[in-house]
């Protein structure tokens, strides 16, 4: 989970561990994400879009290169960037409801 906002974060893991879901993070920065990623990659990602640092492209384009599918969460419209680059991969407002996106992940990842 790359989100950096604390309680957001907070109300996702909650919901997400009712779903039996093992989570890594939640980190709030981009080296953060791109190194967490690196030394333990996940089945599935949950990205905010906006981030302390920047934007989380960088991220979602490394886990499309390794077949990882995400959703991404944002507060705003969703960047052009990323409608050009990940046109396919859903997008959720916040505040989102987690078990919408513990099941979009599930059946992205087949279960």
């Amino acid at each position: 989970m790359v989100e950096d906002n604390l309680l957001v974060a907070l109300d996702l893991i909650r919901g997400l561990q009712e779903l039996k879901a093992e989570l890594l993070g939640p980190v709030s920065r981009v080296q953060e994400a791109l190194a967490l990623i690196s030394s333990t990659p996940p089945h599935a990602a949950v990205l905010d879009v906006n981030l302390l640092d920047g934007s989380v492209a960088p991220v979602a384009d490394s886990l499309r290169r390794m077949g990882v599918p995400f959703v991404l969460l944002t507060g705003f419209d969703l960047p052009d960037e990323m409608k050009k680059n990940h046109p396919d991969v859903r997008a959720y407002s916040k505040p989102a409801d987690p078990i919408q996106m513990g099941e979009k992940l599930a059946e992205l990842l087949g279960r």
